[in-house]
């Protein structure tokens, strides 16, 4: 039988670092569901255009980046522009039970068997929340590492996925790091005021293409930082937040102003009239005519 060499990246326990699988390809374009997993999945995308939506967060990345979906959550992607993509299922918990599953599809949490190896969060793991994005400082590093952790994997031989294992200890370690050091510089008080005005100004200006970025710059500090900091302190993405406020307006408007279904999309910073309709209809469960006139026949019941 073959034997498993881990690598411990906590001292505690029974955690301790080993790939699950792992494996790649040119990507295609097109939407992919996926179910929720129990595991973690690390996955890079080197030279095309996807967006990726978790329970939590959601990012646009291009023409590259990595991004961590964590235990017990549910992700979509839409490949915009073929790439190249190198994915990597790890867990950190460890069981010679779930060792004997075989890992050929990762996506089976829904499967009651598997349901009961869901692994510990960051947070529990390591003491520290991680973003669904790899910060820019160490995205080169990653992408550029991923690939012969891949290789490793696929060789099959112990002695050869022992590098996979350790490889992967050693693009995590840096992370966990610096998100902690980035913990303990802000300020509580200051990082609160912080998004409170970038989040007031996005209030302000949200049908005028408001951006992360533009957030970012309203709360002084880079992309990468604001995003992970957001993350922190609110449980979700500042993406997430600028579309609930995007439809939220928008269903305002289809509640008191008789407008065209296009020009409320516009209003909310929706161009695209077929990207306004599938955004609102992914929040609110109806179109916006359908939730305009669920809205109209309300409130005739109630006269």
């Amino acid at each position: 039988m073959e034997s498993k060499l881990t690598v411990p990246l906590v001292d505690r326990g029974a955690y301790k670092l080993m790939v699950d699988c792992a494996g790649g390809g040119p990507t295609r374009v097109g939407r992919h569901r996926k179910r929720k997993i129990c595991n973690y999945l690390l996955t890079s995308i080197d030279g095309g255009e996807v967006k990726v939506w978790t329970d939590r967060e959601e990012a646009h990345i291009r023409p590259s980046g990595v991004f961590l979906v964590q235990p017990g959550q549910g992700f979509d992607l839409e490949f915009l522009k073929t790439g190249n993509l190198r994915y990597v299922h790890f867990s950190v918990l460890h069981s010679p039970e779930w060792e004997a599953f075989d890992h050929g599809c990762e996506f089976k949490l829904s499967i009651p068997p598997r349901q009961k190896f869901l692994q510990p969060s960051p947070q529990e793991t390591w003491g520290v929340p991680l973003p669904l994005m790899v910060e820019e400082t160490l995205k080169d590093r990653f992408l550029d590492r991923l690939p012969s952790i891949v290789d490793s994997w696929r060789d099959g031989r112990p002695e050869v996925r022992l590098d996979a294992h350790l490889e992967l200890a050693e693009l995590l370690g840096p992370w966990l790091r610096s998100t902690r050091r980035l913990q303990r510089q802000d300020n509580s008080d200051t990082v609160e005021r912080r998004l409170a005005h970038a989040e007031a100004m996005a209030r302000i200006r949200y049908g005028v293409d408001v951006s992360v970025e533009a957030m970012a710059q309203w709360a002084h500090c880079s992309r990468t930082h604001f995003q992970n900091l957001y993350h922190q302190r609110r449980g979700q993405s500042p993406g997430v937040f600028l579309r609930k406020l995007r439809l939220g307006e928008a269903a305002v408007l289809l509640r008191t102003q008789d407008l065209p279904v296009t020009h409320v999309g516009e209003a909310a910073g929706y161009p695209n009239t077929a990207s306004f309709i599938r955004a609102f209809k992914g929040e609110y469960a109806l179109t916006p005519s359908k939730y305009r006139q669920h809205h109209l026949l309300k409130e005739e019941n109630k006269g």
